[in-house]
């Protein structure tokens, strides 16, 4: 593989086509992970940036930045169900229109398609390498998680990891949990990074609101449909 092949796939003015992004994709299939850590999100618990960060602190690894945010659904299996959904497929790509999640045939690889200050686009590769479900908590809870890991040819090194976590019990809270740990890939990259980091602080806010918004009108839907469904009940009486 050239090196040309794997540097940072940035155009300015509009976004790369869907056509591009199937064929970066394609491309991806013998396109190696650009840092050691490759999985290591899932050995921690939810809500546990502190823990990551002292762990690479140990490992002696320095460099990596830990960011994490957690916003609440709301409460129950319904809602816990909805919100998995839509993490699964990358829902959230029709509100955070700048910042998108695109899978491959086989959805193992992922690009992720980046405007910038509302001037540069970037074509970011990615692995998943974690998307399980489990049981969670003491009160018959689940947590479902989903983790991306950066390619050669990222902006950055590192992984990303979504989480959606029911307490268990219908009024058991829902939440959905953020964790990301990254530093500068390329020399591109490391120059870049006062200008990223605060794009990863918006990716996380909006994807937030973007997770909270969708299990809203989930719920609306389900509302109407059920009242819809009472007064047709009502009308053949």
């Amino acid at each position: 593989m050239s090196m040309a092949s794997r540097l940072p796939q940035i155009r300015v003015g509009w976004p790369h086509s869907y056509k591009q992004v199937q064929h970066y994709l394609i491309a991806l299939r013998q396109r190696k992970f650009n840092h050691m850590y490759v999985g290591v999100t899932q050995e921690f618990l939810p809500y546990g940036g502190r823990v990551v960060e002292d762990w690479l602190r140990h490992k002696g690894y320095e460099g990596f930045r830990v960011k994490t945010r957690r916003v609440l659904l709301g409460k129950g299996p319904e809602i816990y169900a909805t919100a998995k959904k839509n993490m699964v497929n990358w829902s959230w790509n029709e509100k955070v229109r700048w910042s998108q999640f695109l899978e491959g045939e086989h959805g193992i690889n992922v690009v992720s398609r980046i405007r910038a200050y509302g001037l540069f686009w970037t074509m970011n590769p990615l692995r998943k390498v974690l998307c399980h479900e489990k049981a969670w908590g003491k009160q018959g809870g689940a947590v479902a998680a989903v983790a991306v890991s950066t390619l050669q040819g990222h902006l950055l090194e590192g992984e990303e990891r979504f989480c959606v976590c029911w307490e268990g019990g219908k009024q058991g809270d829902v939440w959905f949990d953020m964790l990301s740990f990254s530093k500068g890939g390329f020399p591109l990259g490391k120059l870049l990074m006062p200008l990223i980091r605060p794009l990863q602080d918006r990716f996380f806010a909006d994807l937030g609101n973007a997770m909270q918004s969708a299990v809203r009108e989930a719920v609306a839907l389900r509302e109407k449909e059920a009242e819809e469904a009472k007064l047709a009940r009502k009308w053949r009486k």
